[in-house]
């Protein structure tokens, strides 16, 4: 929408015919016609008025999204500084582009001047036009690239659990793991089509980018990309799920996930930490559903624990992920809290002690509960004053 709009201005602008002449500075008579400069002179106000009421539209829109409390969602900041941007070019270069018309016809024996001047003011206005549209464009493609990165170690996490519940069929029952193996390593392919998406993404926002601070997020995050070498870790990942080795598959994920991670927190530098605290939100329900199902899992089994080994490599994966989702946040006794009553309850399984190992599940739950509610409330709280900043 906002380059059709963009598109159309710059395309009234040098609806404008030519107004220099050549290198020897001779008017023709068409020139000098002081109803065709006039006419000339009224399409500017034409321009002016397409773009005041472009700006009052983003204007109202800006407002809209506001009053639903989607500022962010609607990436209020990015239309925001478009719109200021266009109001710039509105109020200031195109009445001079008017002003210099109009000289050019009251003093048309001179008329040449003011002409030229006119012409270099609207090759000005395309190109502060131009330079709007890259820099929006450029903002919008960062937010998709902070999108898909986030997506893909989201859905690589997940595969990572999957891949070692997998591993542990395969020992426990080969068969109906070989039948599930194709599934697992599309998965994986998947995964890493998704990963070249982004790579390609990527390197066109290095060759396009405008701004200085969002050059250095993509160049830094290219950067990582080549060091770090996620894709050759997916498709050893994928290989080694072909081979049926589960353990290798875990670590190649594990070294893809943590260059992903690393690809993220560059891109996300500079920018607010809404999101990023939103992905630690979600990541700890997502544990708190785990711990609550891994506790049912453990009163299930009663006391004898006959698959004591397997709740407690289930406890301390969750133990790990608690403390990666929260590595780099401040410190929260919560967490804290919930992470050593985790590993409370690892001890008591690998004594074989189902009644040691229920209470601190509880605690851990109850603990995760509380970090939930007070990281949704400094999200809220974050928000509000992003908002406040926005249309202050």
């Amino acid at each position: 929408m906002k380059r059709t709009l963009l598109t159309v201005l710059a395309t009234t602008l040098l609806g404008l015919p030519s107004l220099m002449l050549g290198q020897d500075n001779q008017r023709s008579d068409v020139l000098q016609t002081t109803e065709r400069i006039r006419s000339e002179e009224r399409r500017q106000g034409d321009v002016r008025r397409q773009l005041g009421g472009a700006a009052r539209k983003i204007d109202r829109l800006l407002k809209d999204l506001d009053s639903n409390g989607l500022t962010k969602e609607g990436k209020g900041q990015v239309i925001g500084d478009m719109n200021t941007a266009l109001v710039e070019v509105n109020t200031k270069r195109v009445p001079k582009v008017a002003q210099d018309l109009q000289n050019a016809r009251l003093q048309i024996n001179q008329a040449f001047p003011h002409l030229e001047e006119a012409d270099l003011e609207i090759k000005a206005v395309i190109a502060d036009l131009d330079e709007l549209l890259k820099a929006s464009e450029t903002a919008l493609i960062a937010d998709v690239l902070l999108q898909q990165i986030r997506a893909l170690i989201k859905r690589e996490s997940f595969l990572r659990r999957e891949t070692a519940k997998w591993g542990k069929v395969l020992f426990v029952n080969p068969d109906i793991a070989a039948a599930d193996k194709p599934r697992v390593v599309r998965a994986q392919d998947e995964a890493l089509l998704d990963l070249g998406q982004f790579t390609r993404l990527l390197e066109g926002a290095v060759e396009k980018a405008s701004d200085e601070t969002l050059a250095r997020r993509f160049k830094g995050a290219a950067k990582a990309l080549g060091e770090r070498k996620p894709d050759m870790s997916l498709r050893s990942a994928a290989g080694a799920i072909r081979l049926e080795d589960s353990i290798a598959a875990v670590e190649h994920q594990d070294k893809a996930i943590e260059g992903l991670k690393e690809i993220e927190r560059i891109l996300a530098s500079d920018e607010d930490q809404i999101a990023t605290k939103e992905d630690v939100l979600e990541e700890l329900k997502r544990i708190l559903e785990e711990q609550v199902d891994l506790k049912e899992e453990t009163e299930d089994a009663g006391k004898e624990l006959k698959n004591a080994s397997e709740l407690q490599a289930e406890q301390l994966e969750l133990q790990k992920d608690l403390e990666e989702a929260v590595a780099g946040e401040p410190p929260n006794e919560s967490v804290e809290n919930a992470s050593d009553a985790m590993e409370e309850a690892a001890e008591a399984f690998g004594e074989g002690n189902q009644e040691a190992a229920l209470p601190p599940q509880d605690t851990a739950i109850s603990e995760l509960q509380n970090a939930i509610s007070q990281l949704e409330a400094e999200i809220a709280e974050a928000a509000e004053a992003a908002s406040s900043d926005s249309f202050a």
